[in-house]
């Protein structure tokens, strides 16, 4: 699998996700909650699982698209989190404060994906074929969808999940400063984004686990809303520049 520029990541996703596991063992409790802004869509009725319930759907026998999606998602975090910190340090205010928000709420789904990686005994990160989870759930299924399509062809051409940023674009990021930097930087999130919904809609209709499943509906609840916003700050005459 193509690897994320991000040195910390495994140091991130082993922090995380052994909080989350404390946090299980601790107090019986599998917490998923929306982590969004008050008032946002995404962070209507917080998604807190019943101990009982929940802690069993956690330890059950975890399906492929669960892992997969657990696990690409998670890396695919990975980057979007790089991209927030060059925000906080390099963008205008509100800029900051909005990727300070995006980098928190990311963070704490790693733990929450992580945790259950852990709890399922699967590696943190996936040795098989880029994207195998979707390519293979998606040809078992007999279903067409052309955007699911596009996207398993495109991560097999390109080698990496579509709409991920590449070292280059990384470098020429960090050397802008002011609005050419925020220009920039809501571009490839926005970019970012768009992969990551599809690849959430899919585990939302495809997830052997409902917590996995609500997670994915969180996600794209979140970045749906988070890609609005970023979409209004861009504008349209800087949206291709």
């Amino acid at each position: 699998m193509a690897s994320t520029p991000f040195p910390e990541a495994t140091r991130w996703r082993q922090l995380a996700g052994l909080a989350l596991v404390a946090g299980v063992l601790g107090t019986g409790l599998v917490t998923a909650d929306r982590l969004t802004r008050p008032g946002t869509a995404a962070a209507q009725g917080g998604m807190v699982m019943a101990a009982d319930t929940d802690t069993a759907t956690a330890n059950a026998t975890p399906g492929p698209v669960s892992i997969g999606f657990a696990q690409e998602m998670s890396q695919h975090h990975e980057q979007a989190l790089l991209l927030a910190r060059y925000a906080e340090v390099h963008g205008s205010p509100v800029v900051q404060a909005w990727a300070r928000d995006v980098a928190h709420t990311q963070l704490r789904e790693i733990g929450v994906m992580q945790g259950w990686l852990m709890l399922w005994n699967a590696p943190e990160a996936s040795d098989a074929e880029l994207m195998s989870w979707m390519t293979r759930a998606y040809a078992q299924s007999g279903q067409r969808n052309d955007d699911y399509e596009r996207f398993i062809s495109l991560c097999s051409s390109l080698g990496t999940m579509p709409g991920q940023v590449s070292t280059q674009e990384f470098n020429h990021l960090a050397g802008l400063r002011g609005k050419a930097f925020d220009n920039q930087f809501l571009r490839l999130m926005i970019r970012h984004h768009e992969s990551a919904l599809l690849m959430a809609q899919f585990a939302h209709d495809h997830a052997e686990h409902e917590l996995v499943r609500q997670l994915a509906a969180t996600v794209i609840a979140t970045q749906r809303e988070e890609w609005l916003w970023m979409s209004r700050m861009l504008g349209p005459s800087d949206a291709g520049t």
